[in-house]
């Protein structure tokens, strides 16, 4: 039989010597782990990012949002935005998805033109969890942020 999170954890940390790395060799039950998985996951950031205490309100009421955007992909470092989305997470097939890497680009070349600060790298890979949320493999289409909601998270996240 396996245990539950709550209390391996407590028998993890009960045998565990101070100092010591955390044991590996815990048994998740399933049940427990699937708990608010990939349920309700949008849901979450929503109400974390957006609509929560300490939310992004400030953040969203001073950017344009993204369905604003005028379509001008005219950063003086353009190529690297691109060359970054274009390596994002290669292994998953939602990403290598043209119009992905398009609405990605997009997103990150409006967020430094809003900010007036030149794209750094690997802000790619802190956009795409925001943009997974929209892969149709994860809940209700109809529950799916809106490309508005993807990008007033990523920014609300960067603030914090």
């Amino acid at each position: 039989a396996t245990t539950t999170a709550t209390t391996a954890a407590a028998a993890a940390a009960s045998s565990q010597q101070p100092g010591s790395p955390p044991q590996s060799d815990t048994k998740i039950d399933q049940n427990e782990a699937g708990k608010g998985g990939e349920e309700g996951r949008v849901a979450r950031w929503k109400r974390a990012l957006l609509h929560g205490r300490g939310s992004g309100k400030a953040v969203v009421k001073q950017l344009k949002p993204f369905s604003q955007w005028t379509g001008e992909l005219n950063e003086v470092n353009q190529r690297v935005i691109r060359a970054d989305v274009e390596r994002t997470r290669g292994g998953v097939e939602y990403f290598r998805q043209e119009s992905v890497r398009d609405k990605m680009e997009a997103m990150l070349t409006w967020w430094c033109q809003q900010h007036e600060v030149r794209y750094k790298q690997g802000l790619n890979e802190v956009l795409a969890p925001f943009i997974y949320l929209q892969a149709p493999e994860h809940e209700d289409p109809d529950a799916a942020p809106s490309d508005d909601e993807v990008f007033y998270g990523f920014a609300t996240f960067l603030k914090r």
